[in-house]
């Protein structure tokens, strides 16, 4: 069993490093960032401890949100950035609609392990 987690978090460690991850600036602010890569299912970056750290450096907080609308389309944010939430919310209804969808869930990051939030999506 260590041997299978270790090979699989190399494998998402590589996937991490290929990938580009796009800041969301407001007012010269980054409020949030997506991952960019070839292949979907990009939901997994979640377990990656590079997403955790790199969350917390762009978003300058140890907790933070991450939306999922479907296995393509991940983005993190301020867990209590109310704002961006707003902000959010019609980029989310587009992407559940893209097909593929897998949830109006966000997974909340921090310090105390991770936990589930609705996204309020009009």
């Amino acid at each position: 069993e260590e041997c299978l987690l270790a090979a699989a978090l190399e494998n998402l460690e590589r996937l991490w490093n290929e990938a580009t991850v796009v800041a969301w600036t407001i007012q010269d602010t980054i409020r949030a960032f997506h991952v960019e890569m070839a292949q979907g299912h990009k939901a997994a970056f979640i377990l990656a401890p590079q997403f955790h750290d790199r969350a917390a450096e762009l978003l300058r907080t140890e907790e933070f949100a991450v939306a999922i609308p479907n296995r393509n389309f991940l983005v993190t944010f301020g867990a209590e950035d109310e704002e961006f939430m707003h902000i959010l919310q019609p980029v989310v209804r587009k992407e559940i609609a893209a097909g593929y969808p897998l949830s109006r869930l966000l997974i909340r990051i921090g310090p105390s392990g991770y936990g589930l939030d609705t996204l309020p999506v009009e």
